[in-house]
């Protein structure tokens, strides 16, 4: 529970460690504040949503209430186990992925959804695959939401905003390659997770949803009901 809602002094043999009621919990405001911003804007039908990355599955027993089908796809079996010990709806189909491939159909949902997870990819060529996995598994006219992490460079200063996104850029490159020398280490049980973060810029991600072929695009910003800081949020349908 705590690598989905990683609250400082939630994690596990900690005092006020998560209780699987407290976390569920959680996913009812979460959800409350995603779904207000997703109906305001392209509002999907409630037919089958597909939710990428469900992990303990805390958003799919949300939306369970919502859809008539949820497709609920994790990388993670360990995951996906502890969601069906908890999640009992029957709405529910409990789904490993491989983290490449979406597995449906093509045009045959209404809706894809996923928060807390494309911002853990490696990099924008990981987004860019999820994103055209996206396009072809939804229906035409269907209905997307995305949160990851989104930022924006001041333009006042253009030759402060080029230094700034090439040190962003390096940044990122040295983060990535340490995810992926503590991935190994950690198959030998020898490292502890390393939380690896990808943020985009507003205008950049928008252009990317453009290329993959969504035709209406948005990114939100709103800050959530429970906890601190910000929700970013690519909401668009396709065509």
């Amino acid at each position: 529970m705590f690598g989905v809602a990683s609250w400082q002094g939630r994690k596990q043999g900690e005092d006020n460690a998560w209780t699987a009621e407290e976390f569920y919990r959680l996913a009812r405001s979460d959800w409350d504040d995603f779904r207000h911003i997703w109906l305001a804007l392209y509002p999907p039908k409630p037919g089958t949503v597909l939710e990428i990355g469900a992990g303990a599955g805390r958003m799919s027993n949300q939306l369970a209430d919502h859809f008539a089908q949820v497709k609920a796809v994790d990388v993670s079996p360990g995951m996906l186990d502890f969601a069906r010990k908890h999640v009992t709806k029957p709405n529910i189909e409990w789904i490993l992925g491989d983290g490449l491939r979406l597995p449906a159909n093509d045009a045959s949902v209404q809706a894809v959804f996923s928060v807390h997870v494309f911002q853990h990819f490696n990099d924008v060529e990981a987004v860019r695959h999820n994103l055209l996995e996206c396009v072809r598994i939804l229906e035409p006219g269907g209905s997307l939401f995305i949160h990851t992490y989104v930022h924006a460079f001041p333009e006042a200063g253009q030759s402060f905003s080029r230094l700034a996104r090439k040190a962003y850029r390096l940044f990122m490159q040295a983060s990535a390659r340490k995810a992926e020398r503590r991935r190994r280490a950690m198959r030998s049980g020898g490292a502890e997770p390393y939380m690896h973060g990808l943020s985009h810029e507003a205008s950049d991600l928008l252009a990317l949803a453009a290329e993959v072929g969504l035709a209406e695009r948005l990114v939100v910003t709103m800050p959530p009901s429970i906890s601190g800081g910000m929700h970013s949020v690519l909401v668009a349908r396709k065509p």
